[in-house]
């Protein structure tokens, strides 16, 4: 999976994550993101997950948990 989001909140495995307008601009316009469209999430803090994009709106996108994956050491 090559297209990396950073989510700072935290998510549950089935879950979803609605993102503040900021993150949700990001995601929507400079990344150009889709609904359907399936990012490597991370946290920061050594958590990744997968989630897939359910609403791609530039004022409030919500992102799926569709599974959490091996942590990674933080930087």
């Amino acid at each position: 999976m090559a297209r990396r989001f950073h989510v700072p909140c935290g998510w549950t495995a089935g879950g979803s994550v609605v993102l503040s307008a900021g993150e949700s601009h990001h995601l929507a316009t400079v990344l150009r993101a889709l609904p359907g469209d399936r990012f490597e999430l991370f946290d920061g803090q050594g958590r990744r997950a997968v989630g897939r994009v359910e609403l791609a709106d530039p004022l409030a996108a919500r992102l799926t948990i569709l599974e959490e994956l091996a942590s990674e050491t933080p930087a």
